[in-house]
């Protein structure tokens, strides 16, 4: 990712403030060797602690809630720790100080440039004189508490969503604070639509649009679910092969369309900012692993979509993978249009991808435990940790080196 960000308040439209690109070597620093702990370190804690009420699912449905609580009130004050204490990790992470020390008490949401979410929630720290990176601090205390909700009510998916978000998702999270906390929302949403809690999913959806505008997507999206049937496997991956197929005739055709269409949903300010595919290369070109490792995973979540809405149908699953195939089938686009307002509008989906990737690594691991299931979830994870040990060892997204001061 390669990024100029403006000094003036008024002309802030991307919350950053550093410039550079992907390293090219992995560096030797001692920061360079945090990072790797704890990225890996936290992602092996925060499954283990998930584990434990998976445990308890024999038990009975109170000891599993009891453990499950536990765990989320663990994994909230363990990642708010390490992961909100961050110090200039994130792309973004200056942009966000920046916004802290701009934004006085007396601003109305017509003086910044960001949603009343993120105003109120400045304004609160500030009323108690609370130090500039406790904005930092406070964003990663909300998005794990959310995410912990949810993880809550699905103790036995636990831990491998949690891999799957660690491994795939923590790096974007990291750079868009604000949507990384209306992402965690919207999947909170989305499990009211799947509980017919229509309050609670008009609830998470006007928070999720409070801290980023572009999670009004939800409200028409979300609705729709509830009564979408999950499509054939085999109409899924038709539809997988042509889209591939389409923009790899029409590509201009479609970044013209798409390009257009930034300005509607908020992105206008990104579009001189280009975003390199993270990739186990080192050239900033989308012809690499990247382009072949996202249809072989998105057609493995097709193939097992049939059986995971049958076994999980109590979880409503088919309404995360309704959700999630607008990633697969968009996909393409996003390998080959190195353009980052595309990006942050696809993230929604993309980051449901993890979700699903959950599901498929449970019931191949834990449910059906035959043989080719057993290589196929943990090829799956094998990849996913090689993806985060790249990427880290890469800087990617600014993830390395890693400090705390």
């Amino acid at each position: 990712m390669v990024a100029a960000f403006p000094a003036p308040r008024a002309d802030q439209l991307c919350a950053s403030s550093r410039t550079g690109g992907i390293p090219d070597a992995p560096d030797e620093r001692p920061e360079m060797t945090l990072a790797f702990v704890v990225y890996l370190g936290l992602t092996l804690a925060l499954m283990a602690i998930w584990a434990a009420p998976t445990r308890k699912l024999a038990v009975g449905v109170e000891e599993t809630a009891h453990a499950a609580t536990q765990a989320a009130v663990i994994s909230i004050a363990l990642f708010t720790v390490v992961i909100g204490g961050r110090y200039n990790v994130g792309g973004d992470y200056f942009g966000y100080i920046d916004y802290y020390r701009w934004t006085s008490l007396g601003d109305s949401i017509n003086d910044v440039v960001f949603e009343p979410g993120f105003l109120l929630l400045i304004q609160f720290l500030k009323l108690f004189s609370m130090p500039e990176r406790s904005i930092i601090v406070v964003s990663s205390f909300i998005q794990i508490g959310l995410f912990s909700l949810w993880l809550r009510k699905h103790p036995q998916i636990a831990p491998f969503a949690v891999f799957a978000f660690m491994t795939l998702v923590l790096l974007d999270v990291n750079n868009i604070v604000r949507q990384g906390i209306a992402f965690f929302a919207v999947l909170l949403a989305i499990s009211a639509v799947a509980e017919r809690r229509w309050v609670a999913f008009f609830a998470w959806g006007l928070f999720a649009y409070l801290f980023h505008r572009s999670a009004l997507i939800i409200f028409p999206i979300g609705i729709a679910l509830r009564w979408v049937p999950l499509p054939k496997v085999q109409f899924q991956a038709a539809a997988l092969v042509f889209s591939y197929a389409f923009v790899g005739l029409f590509f201009d055709q479609i970044v013209s369309l798409f390009t257009l269409m930034t300005s509607l949903i908020g992105y206008s300010g990104y579009a001189d900012v280009t975003r390199a595919d993270l990739s186990f290369t080192k050239e900033q070109s989308s012809l690499n692993l990247g382009v072949y490792l996202w249809p072989i995973v998105d057609l493995i979540i097709i193939s097992y979509s049939a059986k995971l809405a049958k076994h999980y149908e109590v979880m409503n699953y088919k309404i995360y993978h309704n959700f999630y195939i607008a990633a697969a089938l968009l996909q393409p686009v996003a390998n080959a249009w190195d353009f980052l307002p595309f990006a942050r509008g696809l993230f929604y989906f993309v980051a449901m991808r993890s979700i699903c990737i959950g599901f498929v690594m449970h019931y191949c691991l834990m449910v059906s435990r035959k043989p080719r299931d057993i290589v196929i979830a943990s090829g799956i994870g094998a990849v996913f940790l090689l993806w985060l040990i790249v990427a880290v060892s890469r800087g990617a997204a600014w993830s390395a080196p890693y400090q705390f001061s």
